[in-house]
């Protein structure tokens, strides 16, 4: 029966409970099924667990068989009389003595509302809102757990939201209001208030709620805020409350307005009166309170903490009107005040210093993930930086309310209170948070942060004797520091000296050697923080304590901490002036020990490579670095099965070491002055290698890229290692093979085609048409917008080449099918080059004008369509087009200049003077334009210079002279290395303009075309021939 195959399910022997799936899969399909699981569930004979399991079987079975419409229907459908039976039966189980069989009765009552109602059960509302009012306690919880699922999520629609406002809402109220009703049901009730809030929150306010339902139940919330309780179910309540306080204040702002003063005054002295209490059982507590938060039967987090978070969240939603901070400032009377509250809030709890004493690691994600962490701690540093951003003349109140709190401080230290650093830290937290905007108005505060700073560092850096504290004191000092050399014009009110400066990074370096990790991250972070910032002697001065420090941090085993001293270690090396090449093969041999212990973190290892070209940007370390890492890459890309350097010891053939070496291997060829070196060669070849053998994505695009910079250094002089060229195509053609060909390696290969194309073009004359061949095949089958774009760079420049050669190439060895899809992608894809990079889009400007100028049968024979099934055009009045829409700002030049000799150009075309009327187009046509002009990413007005088209050769010191973090972007029309930057496209395309009026046959070509143009086009044809006519007409 149906007991002894709820046992079978729960069985610790695999056969067995195998046997009852399988048994289970096969009951589903007979009727009668769903009822007998629901008699199951309520036969409370049977142990709890087969009950719960009974309830979670049924919950599949109405998932599947339920609904035929469903998306995850299992035929057959549970048949109407057996649906009626399970819908009667069911909702008994809500008045189970056992929780957990209310809960689970809920979800799979709530799993049938998703299909029946409201309209195939439009009786489960009210019969739910009639169980609120029996005497039996376990039925009403589980009717408001029941209607807590039922009323929220995809169950609330636009049909089915006014229902529950009219119907349910009320009858919550009384909930709520009802002395007898405890937190917990209090709570689900405002939970169900905020489902309905939130849904007209993320339908642009779609619910109307009733003045006088709305007034009583904010009133309602804002009684059960009075309360003293802090127990965990009234925490939870009181969490609700203010979440949907919160979310009304953001979202229903015009409809609460006439009860916001009695909001806010009331939430302020609730935020006021559990701060204490905040303090006595959270922060002070010898042991982390047992209030402080817990997990309910349904899952629920409450609690002080969620709490408080909560009602700082509502504070940080108030500081972000300026109308609201005037509303606050009556209700507590000062504002310095309310931000004392919050300062007590952003102290250290007993639980966060018993576990950040003890596991340095969460203390530094704590630091590290600031804006995606949420606590009390978080939120109150949050609502004082929504205060200063709303209204930066705040940060006076702010400054005040930070002394008054370190004045407190010092109180309760010579009273002999031991938790007096708590609040001084919190205070210095704030001062942090706020460092910008305070050393910015410094002036009008009165305050000398140089002072500040220095008593700090004097004070509590030396002596506190507490290690958050002297932590927080560094960091403090630094803060203020790095906002006041961030000022615009230098530093601010002298705090950065260069002696201070320097007497900061040496006591963040003496800091880091601390025996305690708290202080050794926070001179991390601080450091970090100031390096970047202070004067580049300051850090020269203190260079050796820092490395040193530095070295020690990175070889502990703590992978957190470690990587703050390599983050931190990034930001020291990149200080200008900072001579560091004295450490270079400590340093060296330091990063590749800590790569080895740790070669599978992928942020580490990024972290490592960007020290290391740190290192090789410094020409004095290069020496150093290729004595010690080039033999080490060398034998990780040894082909054999032999010998492993000792430095990167233990790690074989890995796919993340092999990707680590060759990206050394790329950072080391480019910063050497020569490649002399044989090791040089035989990694070359060996990086060909992997090219060959490798599938793994990462790898690949490493070694082309690796490939790419070996051949700008050397170009043809790596035939001269044993490489025949040859051997380089067949890399080519392994990567661009079209039935294994992942996007990584086809993108690699047209970056390879391109570097062999300009590093020795005069080696492949020969080979064009069959790397064309490759380029198109691999084109043919390409997905990918990126790998698009690269096999188009490829093709376009062999185009650009040989025009007439490079089609008939392609229709010789493809056929015209290809040529038709090359045509078609590029014209497709030639706007998108200026935009995403790549390719010049000057360049394939003036390879389209070849192309078209040609005038070839077979390019003209070939349809284009912008889109799939759309209407076509011949593909070469798509090129016109392209062509017309560069030639544009041509023309508009043109016009302005004919419209200063008197001669004005209608909009059909028309060339005629008219000293009175010298507007060629309307205010409005202009701005039409200009928005046009905005968005084309054809606007070539920033080329000038001499009409001739660089060859692919000029190339060669420009396109590959590009690092491996410039995958994307390969091409820059701004760089001067680019010769397109020296190309004038405009006066390329006006002389290809003015060959087509002298040429009868392209111009009978061209006006043929004429009506198959877009509108815009047209008009653009029409002023191009009118103004190069009047252009050659005599002056």
């Amino acid at each position: 029966g149906m007991q002894a195959l709820l046992t079978a399910l729960l069985s610790e022997t695999q056969c067995v409970r195998q046997e009852a799936e399988a048994r289970l899969r096969e009951l589903q399909g007979q009727r009668g099924f769903g009822a007998q699981a629901t008699l199951a569930t309520l036969d409370r004979q049977l142990p709890e667990p087969l009950r719960q399991l009974a309830t979670v079987v049924l919950k599949n079975y109405v998932n599947e068989h339920w609904f035929s419409g469903s998306n995850h229907f299992v035929a057959p459908e549970v048949a109407p009389e057996e649906k009626a039976e399970i819908k009667r039966r069911l909702p008994l189980g809500l008045a189970d003595p056992s929780s957990k069989i209310r809960t689970a009765v809920a979800v799979a009552l709530a799993a049938i509302a998703d299909f029946d109602w409201p309209t195939e059960w439009p009786s489960l509302l009210g019969d739910l809102i009639g169980c609120l009012h029996h005497n039996d306690y376990n039925l009403i919880t589980g009717a408001m757990r029941c209607l807590g699922m039922l009323a929220c999520g995809d169950n609330l629609t636009k049909e089915t939201i006014p229902v529950v406002v009219e119907q349910l809402l009320p009858e919550l109220l009384l909930v709520v209001t009802s002395p007898q009703a405890d937190s917990t049901l209090k709570g689900r009730s405002v939970s169900i208030f905020f489902s309905c809030v939130q849904w007209g929150s993320l339908h642009q306010g779609k619910v109307t709620f009733p003045a006088s339902l709305l007034e009583q139940w904010i009133g309602a919330m804002l009684c059960c805020l009075t309360s003293n309780d802090f127990s965990p179910a009234a925490c939870g309540l009181k969490t609700t409350i203010f979440q949907t306080l919160t979310l009304l204040l953001t979202d229903f702002l015009r409809m609460i307005k006439p009860y916001l003063p009695g909001m806010i005054a009331q939430t302020w002295r609730c935020f006021h009166a559990v701060l204490p209490f905040y303090e006595q059982s959270v922060v002070y507590a010898s042991t982390p309170a047992a209030t402080e938060e817990e997990t309910s039967d349904d899952g629920e987090v409450r609690g002080v903490l969620p709490y408080v978070s909560s009602v700082l969240d509502w504070l940080a939603s108030l500081f972000n009107r300026r109308a609201h901070v005037r509303r606050l400032l009556v209700a507590c009377g000062s504002l310095p005040d309310a931000v004392g509250d919050v300062v007590g809030y952003m102290q250290i709890t007993a639980g966060q210093e018993e576990e950040w004493s003890a596991d340095i690691t969460t203390f530094i994600k704590s630091q590290l993930d600031l804006p995606f962490s949420h606590n009390v701690r978080v939120s109150a540093a949050t609502a004082l930086q929504s205060l200063v951003d709303a209204d930066p003349r705040t940060v006076g109140a702010c400054w005040a309310a930070f002394c008054a709190k370190l004045a407190q401080a010092n109180a309760l230290k010579d009273a002999g209170n031991p938790h007096w650093w708590k609040l001084r830290e919190a205070s210095l937290a704030g001062v942090s948070a706020l460092a910008t905007e305070l050393v910015r108005r410094r002036t009008e505060i009165g305050a000398d942060f140089a002072a500040v700073a220095a008593s700090l560092l004097a004070s509590d850096c030396a002596q506190s004797g507490n290690f958050f504290l002297a932590g927080r004191a560094l960091r403090c000092a630094s803060d203020l520091l790095s906002a006041a050399c961030s000022e615009p014009g230098g530093v601010g009110a002298g705090a950065a000296s260069s002696s201070f400066a320097s007497q900061l990074a040496t006591a963040c370096a003496a800091g880091i050697q601390h025996a305690h990790p708290v202080v050794r991250a926070e001179s991390c972070f601080a450091l970090r923080s100031l390096a970047s910032r202070i004067e580049p002697s300051a850090v020269a001065q203190c260079a050796p304590q820092v490395l040193t420090a530095l070295m020690g941090i990175i070889k502990e085993r703590d992978e957190e901490v470690v990587l703050l001293g390599l983050q931190t270690l990034i930001a020291v090396l990149e200080v200008p002036g900072c001579d560091f090449s004295p450490f270079a093969g400590d340093l060296t041999t330091c990063l590749l020990d800590v790569w080895n212990r740790n070669f599978s973190d992928p942020l580490m290892t990024c972290d490592i490579l960007e020290l290391f070209k740190c290192m090789l940007n410094a020409p004095s370390c290069v020496p150093c670095l290729k004595e010690r890492l080039l033999p080490a890459v060398s034998s990780v890309l040894s082909t054999g099965s032999g010998a492993q350097a000792p430095a990167i010891a233990g790690k074989p053939q890995s796919e993340e070491l092999v990707q680590f070496s060759v990206s050394l291997l790329t950072r080391l060829v480019r910063a050497s002055p020569d490649l002399v070196d044989p090791v040089f060669a035989q990694c070359f070849t060996r990086v060909l290698d992997l090219l060959v053998r490798s599938e793994v994505g990462e790898v690949l695009e490493v070694s082309a890229l690796c490939v790419r910079e070996y051949l700008r250094r050397c170009g043809a002089s790596v035939l001269a290692w044993g490489v025949p060229l040859q051997a380089l195509l067949g890399v080519v053609e392994r990567m661009l093979q079209p039935e294994d060909s992942s996007d990584t390696a086809a993108a690699a290969g047209a970056h390879i085609i391109n570097s062999v194309m300009f590093s020795m073009p005069e080696q492949l004359k020969g080979c064009e048409e069959r790397l064309l061949g490759l380029v198109l095949r691999c084109l043919a089958t390409a997905q990918t917008s990126y790998v698009i774009r690269q096999l188009l760079i490829v093709a376009v420049r062999f185009v650009s080449a040989d025009p007439q050669g490079a089609l008939d190439a392609i229709r010789r060895s493809l056929g015209d099918g290809a040529l038709a899809m090359f045509l078609q992608k590029w014209c497709r894809f030639h706007l998108l080059f200026g935009i995403t990079g790549g390719l010049a889009p000057a360049e394939s400007t003036v390879a389209l004008t070849k192309v078209f100028a040609l005038q070839s049968p077979a390019v003209i024979a070939i349809p284009y369509a912008q889109h799939e099934g759309g209407p076509s055009v011949p593909v070469n009045v798509r090129m016109l087009s392209l062509l017309l829409s560069s030639y544009k700002t041509v023309a508009k030049t043109l016009l302005k200049q004919l419209k200063q000799q008197g001669v004005a150009v209608s909009a059909e075309g028309q060339v005629h003077t008219d000293d009175e009327d010298d507007d060629d187009k309307s205010d409005d046509d202009d701005k039409e334009d200009e928005e046009e002009d905005e968005d084309d990413p054809d606007d070539l007005s920033m080329l000038t210079g001499v009409p001739t088209f660089a060859s692919a050769a000029d190339y060669a010191q420009y396109d590959d002279a590009v690092s491996d973090d410039e995958v994307a972007t390969d091409d820059d029309d701004d760089d001067p290395r680019n010769p397109c930057h020296g190309l004038d496209v405009q006066a390329y395309l006006l002389a290809f303009f003015e060959r087509t009026l002298g040429d009868a046959q392209l111009r009978s070509v061209v006006e043929a075309m004429y009506a198959q143009l877009p509108t815009e086009a047209q008009r653009t044809l029409v002023q191009v021939h009118q103004l190069l006519a009047q252009r050659q007409q005599p002056r």
